[in-house]
């Protein structure tokens, strides 16, 4: 009789804790999008993120009109447009800026924070105020659903297009996270160790987080864990209006020599890229980048790191960021005496950085011989070419940032300028796009051999021949 009694506790027991489980399940489920469950996820968001141990960024754009990109905690503060089923919990941080003159923003860089999640921001809410006797006033100016960019791993560089035209004087800027919390968990902005002028304001109109900041209040007053009084963040001219101007790309003619390069990289591989450290600031597009990836495929990375690589595409090429692409093509730096080597000359402010190709064709025929120049203090950038002995008809020369959606071609494929031993590349800012040299016509092998070709002056057309592979694109001359 004990043990029946015994036995049915048990039952009862077990069948409670099931009922529990079911009942937090489905609680969880109400706070998820589309009724899923992220495995691990929070019920609901929470204001502030611990520190991630985030130490600034490693470049900031040229064009800067107001910096206060430094002393960052590493933790971060909420500031988020949830889906409909969070709405409560909707929140916003503002911080302001002096401008000493007058002044075109056209692009805000803010440090940021996943957690909860690891996102992707869907984009950005910004808006621009007048100041108000020490808080956010009448807006100047905002953007809705913003795009964006990442660098260095949690620098979110915003696009702000139009530019706004702003006065000398005081404002505020507000950066909200449009993301759903079941998705993509929370974003914050990163809490600044160090106040200037008045510190950062935030709001939860619908009062989710129980704070009582209904309003824009002090920062610190509503989050007391926030990691400091300001946020992490920099204004600049770039990125609005159109991004950094185009290049002109112009054949100087031959009789150019490399300089060589004396301190290897490290680069004895096929398909792969390693860093490189500039000993001053290099400007892509009006970006300023202290360090990149160097790839044995014949280009220069400045904000990714893209391998394999070996299957060079006209420009833009989606995957590859900002880059420079000196000698686009199937490279090889594996065997003895080849790689990629740097020296400088000259003295600050001065300086010429030199990064040397030295390598061959794949799979280790011929000589490939180039160098990248960069001055110090100019945004003019060079290439100078040396031996080529296995031609130029698959390569693709040119600069790009896709980010900004811009890039200047010079060759693809054969197809547009041409080069020869001896001669240099100048790449110079506030030039018009070159001519488009190639367009898509029709999908084939880009690997094709033995074909005949003719043009009618339109496009050039491929007979027969062979390949390995498929799926790539065929270019057609204009």
């Amino acid at each position: 009789m004990r043990g029946s009694i015994l036995r049915t506790a048990l039952l009862a027991a077990l069948l409670a804790c099931v009922a529990l489980t079911l009942t937090a399940l489905a609680g969880a489920a109400r706070h998820a999008k589309s009724g899923t469950v992220r495995v691990g996820a929070a019920v609901h968001p929470s204001m502030s993120a611990t520190a991630k141990g985030h130490v600034g960024r490693t470049h900031g754009p040229s064009g800067t009109v107001y910096d206060q990109y430094d002393n960052d905690s590493g933790a971060a503060s909420s500031s988020q447009n949830f889906e409909a089923g969070f709405d409560t919990y909707d929140d916003n941080l503002a911080d302001d800026f002096v401008l000493g003159s007058d002044a075109s923003v056209g692009q805000v860089d803010a440090a940021g924070t996943y957690w909860n999640g690891g996102g992707p921001v869907n984009s950005f809410n910004v808006t621009i105020y007048n100041d108000a006797s020490g808080s956010p006033g009448t807006a100047v100016q905002d953007w809705a659903n913003a795009s964006y960019t990442v660098v260095g791993g949690n620098d979110f560089r915003i696009s702000l297009s139009p530019a706004a035209d702003l006065s000398a004087g005081t404002y505020w800027i507000s950066i909200q996270s449009n993301m759903d919390f079941g998705s993509g968990g929370q974003w914050g902005w990163d809490d600044r160790t160090v106040q200037n002028t008045t510190g950062a304001m935030w709001e939860n109109p619908g009062g989710g987080f129980g704070a009582g900041c209904a309003t824009w209040t002090l920062k610190t007053i509503c989050i007391p864990t926030a990691g400091g009084p300001d946020q992490v963040f920099s204004l600049s001219t770039g990125g609005g209006g159109g991004g950094g101007d185009h290049y002109a790309i112009t054949n100087e003619g031959g009789g150019h020599t490399i300089v060589p390069g004396t301190d290897d990289l490290g680069s004895a591989c096929d398909d792969c890229n390693v860093p490189v450290t500039f000993p001053f600031p290099v400007t892509i597009y009006g970006q300023q980048y202290t360090s990149g990836n160097v790839s044995s495929n014949g280009n220069i990375q400045f904000n990714t790191d893209t391998q394999p690589d070996y299957s060079n595409t006209c420009l833009p090429a989606s995957d590859h960021g900002a880059a420079f692409m000196g000698f686009w093509d199937d490279g090889y730096t594996l065997n003895a005496g080849y790689g990629i080597f740097t020296t400088t000359t000259g003295s600050e402010p001065d300086r010429t950085f030199y990064i040397e190709y030295r390598g061959q064709y794949f799979p280790g025929v011929g000589s490939l011989n180039y160098e990248y120049v960069f001055n110090e203090g100019s945004d003019v950038l060079h290439v100078i070419y040396g031996d080529m002995t296995e031609g130029t008809t698959s390569s693709t020369l040119g600069i790009q940032d896709v980010g900004q959606g811009i890039y200047d071609q010079y060759m693809c494929n054969g197809g547009g300028g041409s080069i020869a031993p001896g001669d240099e590349l100048t790449y110079t800012p506030g030039g018009p796009p070159p001519p488009p040299g190639w367009q898509t016509v029709s999908p084939m092998p880009v690997d094709q051999y033995g074909g005949a070709s003719a043009s009618d002056g339109t496009y050039t057309y491929v007979f027969g021949g062979y390949s390995f592979n498929s799926g790539t694109q065929q270019h057609a001359a204009l």
